[in-house]
């Protein structure tokens, strides 16, 4: 026996070439199953009773495909060219919903992409907002955006036959030979050459005349700044030694500062 979906049975008997009489009565159990009760006439004419178990197969139902977004637009725009009249959104919305089968959830982001890209007219009127479409203006947009399209055709191609033309001039002189094959390894041995080269130069780095010029300036730059800094806590503490009447001592053990603090030479 066979499920197919809503109740009908189909029945496939093997090696049977008489008659079937078959009875079904609901049992219930855990799994939803059914069973089914038949006899079969033998040649004695005797009936014998057989009882099969059957078990439901729910069967795949084929999903609806939904709309793109593209579609939706389009068929929004069919809307007002087909009956070429102005509406309220709640209106498009409700044709939208009946006529087309979008969710009017989803209708109101739908209108105003179409007015953001200039396929739909918009004003508002008092409290409401109308919405309404120029087939004319739509096909010109179409034939604005068609000769766009076809001017940038054109101008890649002219581009593929530069550049062809470019790796045809680049290519002559550079025919796969026995002495080019040589170069070309010769080559790649110097690449790795100079690349270990490199390599153990930056180890002498700290020794580059360069790099110890530009040594040399930064130590300047930093004894002009220490010598600076100097300065100003020299002169910090003899304002402090002025103006509270005490020994440079006093001050040099309050704040920190060492006896041999001076400037750089």
């Amino acid at each position: 026996a066979e499920y197919m979906g809503d109740l009908r049975l189909r029945y496939h008997f093997i090696e049977s070439d008489c008659p079937i009489q078959i009875h079904r009565r609901n049992v219930p159990c855990n799994f939803g199953n059914f069973c089914l009760e038949g006899c079969v006439p033998d040649k004695s004419e005797a009936y014998k009773f057989i009882s099969v178990l059957f078990i439901p197969v729910p069967v795949k139902m084929s999903k609806r495909k939904g709309l793109s977004l593209e579609e939706k637009r389009s068929r929004i725009m069919s809307i007002f060219l087909e009956k070429q009249e102005f509406f309220q959104l709640k209106e498009v919305e409700k044709l939208a919903s009946k006529e087309k089968g979008i969710n009017s959830m989803v209708v109101k982001d739908l209108v105003q992409g179409l007015v953001d890209d200039n396929l739909l007219e918009f004003d508002k009127i008092g409290t409401s907002n109308y919405f309404w479409a120029f087939p004319s203006k739509a096909l010109n947009i179409r034939k604005q955006k068609k000769q766009e399209l076809e001017k940038s055709v054109e101008e890649n191609q002219a581009k593929l036959q530069n550049l062809l033309k470019v790796i045809a001039a680049a290519s002559v002189g550079k025919e796969d030979s026995v002495k080019r094959n040589k170069l070309l390894s010769e080559i790649s041995d110097k690449e790795i050459l100079m690349g270990s080269l490199e390599k153990e130069l930056a180890l002498y780095k700290e020794c580059d005349p360069a790099v110890l010029a530009a040594v040399d300036d930064e130590t300047g730059v930093a004894k002009e700044g220490t010598n600076r800094w100097t300065d100003n806590v020299l002169s910090l503490r003899s304002w402090i030694k002025n103006q509270f009447n005490c020994e440079a001592s006093l001050v040099d053990e309050q704040f920190g500062i060492p006896e041999d603090f001076d400037y750089m030479e």
